[in-house]
């Protein structure tokens, strides 16, 4: 026989239920923060008192960014510049500074034939600011590195602009040269045509078929012999004003009292460019303004040291004074002395033309 409960058992099952269910909830949570953050936290520690740092790695990822595979890399940025097929061995060598397209900036220019970068200096070199440009500069062949007189005349003190000039060559960098239209007789060879060949006791610059550059003293060398020098050993330009600035270690000379043209005043400051040499395919130009209120100009040896600084084996000194400019894509770069103008006698100058594409009349002047 079943006893009906009464009210009072009621309650007691009831309570019963719900003790038993609260402390199986608090057991299962207590379970879950046992193994969840006591247990880690405690490993972590390793009898040293502290918390464990948290993981860079694991907190610099994003949750919403996957984790790198295995062996994945990142893709190789396409190349700007790939060589034809009758690609010259200086832009195989110096690929990575030409392009598959003509590309211009206010301050740059690359080309599958030609590359060159001007970057603008300031800086007191202890006698004032002085600004310089320095025109890195990587050409296919030799046929992109060349020289112009004034209106093409190699007459005593013809002048014509620079930027005229620049517009009958397609020039896309120029420089003023050594003035040789207005000096007496000396060693002149432009474009691989010798105009002129007499002796002085000043340094020469030269340029070789193969792009190589050296430096000489006429007075002791046989010119002839020098002259007669076919294929890669032909010399294409030469350059008399100089000092050559830089030692056979690349490091600024200190002494330019021999073999120093009249008109340079080496120890004293004013408007000075030259001419750097890298490697065969590898060239700078560097032009310091001068006898202006934000620049005061540079001495022969101020000039060496800045070549030095762009890690140049060798530089040689051109005219400066009212008489050095720079033109880049049709126009004045720099800003000649006292912010006037003069016309120039001959330039030095960048083409982009490619290879073997320069015809034997112009390759004469």
């Amino acid at each position: 026989m079943k006893l009906k409960p009464d009210n009072k058992m009621k309650k007691h099952f009831a309570l019963r239920f719900v003790t038993e269910t609260l402390a199986m909830t608090a057991g299962i949570l207590l379970t879950f923060a046992l193994f969840h953050h006591v247990l880690p936290i405690c490993f972590s520690r390793q009898g040293t008192g502290t918390p464990a740092e948290p993981d860079p790695v694991a907190t610099a990822i994003p949750l919403s960014t996957p984790a790198p595979m295995i062996g994945e890399t990142e893709e190789t940025p396409e190349p700007r510049f790939h060589p034809p097929e009758n690609a010259t061995a200086w832009q195989w060598k110096f690929a990575e500074h030409f392009t598959d397209e003509v590309t211009v900036t206010e301050n740059s220019y690359t080309s599958p034939n030609l590359s060159l970068t001007i970057t603008t200096h300031n800086e007191d070199l202890g006698r004032g600011n002085v600004r310089w440009h320095v025109c890195d500069i990587y050409v296919s062949s030799t046929d992109n590195f060349r020289t112009a007189f004034a209106y093409d005349l190699f007459r005593p003190y013809v002048e014509q602009d620079i930027l005229e000039m620049m517009s009958a060559h397609n020039a896309i960098l120029a420089m003023s040269g050594d003035s040789c239209l207005r000096q007496d007789r000396s060693l002149v060879v432009r474009n691989g045509y010798v105009y002129s060949q007499y002796p002085t006791a000043a340094d020469y610059l030269l340029l070789f078929a193969d792009g190589s550059m050296k430096t000489f003293v006429t007075a002791e060398t046989d010119l002839s012999a020098l002259l007669a020098g076919e294929g890669e050993q032909q010399v294409l330009q030469s350059w008399h004003f100089g000092p050559s600035l830089l030692d056979e270690a690349g490091r600024a000379k200190t002494d330019f009292t021999a073999a120093i043209d009249k008109y340079v005043m080496y120890e004293e400051t004013h408007p000075r460019c030259g001419i750097g040499y890298y490697e065969p395919g590898h060239y700078c130009l560097l032009l310091a303004e001068g006898r202006l209120e934000h620049s005061v100009g540079v001495t022969v040896q101020e000039l060496a040291q800045l070549f030095e600084r762009e890690g140049c084996a060798l530089a040689y000194n051109l005219d400066g004074g009212r008489t050095a400019v720079l033109g880049f894509n049709s126009a004045r770069f720099s800003v000649q002395s006292n912010r006037a103008t003069r016309l120039q006698n001959d330039i030095v100058y960048f083409t982009d033309v490619p290879p073997a594409a320069v015809g034997e009349e112009e390759r004469h002047g």
